[in-house]
């Protein structure tokens, strides 16, 4: 009823869309296809509304990637370029999903490593999307370590260390962090 009275309201497709994307995770076989294209389609109206809206574009990426991988990887690819004139936050939103991406669509371990890196130590700022990405960094740490590879998860470690985060668990900056990951 909201878009009935605000049709051209980006955020209201983009709620849309996020809504569908919740029913599609627990949503029947047989209905799947139907939620993922009226998830696709809000998702879509809310880029077209705003083009400059990252976390539209992030979500119509996470829904490609199930259907059409290639228009996921190019908006990906999009919102890199884009990467400079983001704020710190979609900066880390844009590094933490193309690592994803990377990770679990390509089996890239490595080069999902620096995605999520470079999104971690890209900002001074605690968001939901530097706790994911420390996560993710932590999981890959572990197996780094199950696989021998000492030097990368030893790596993670020195940079997510308590002393060296952008924040401590109080949610007080601690500086920049370190910008060498190698």
């Amino acid at each position: 009823r909201a878009i009935g009275l605000a049709p051209t309201y980006h955020i209201l497709h983009f709620n849309l869309g996020t809504c569908y994307m919740r029913h599609l995770e627990e949503a029947p076989r047989e209905e799947r296809e139907r939620i993922l294209a009226a998830a696709i389609d809000s998702l879509k109206r809310a880029v077209e509304m705003d083009p400059q809206s990252v976390f539209s574009k992030l979500k119509l990426a996470q829904l490609y990637v199930e259907k059409a991988p290639f228009h996921a990887e190019e908006l990906y690819q999009n919102l890199l370029e884009g990467l400079p004139e983001a704020s710190k936050r979609c900066q880390q939103a844009i590094y933490l999903h193309w690592g994803d991406f990377l990770l679990q669509r390509k089996g890239l371990d490595h080069q999902a490593l620096e995605m999520y890196m470079a999104g971690f130590v890209a900002s001074d700022i605690q968001s939901l999307e530097s706790l994911q990405l420390r996560k993710r960094l932590m999981n890959l740490a572990r197996i780094f370590k199950k696989d021998s590879k000492m030097d990368q998860a030893d790596a993670i470690y020195r940079v997510i260390a308590p002393g060296r985060r952008p924040f401590s668990r109080f949610g007080t900056p601690l500086g920049n962090g370190s910008k060498s990951f190698q």
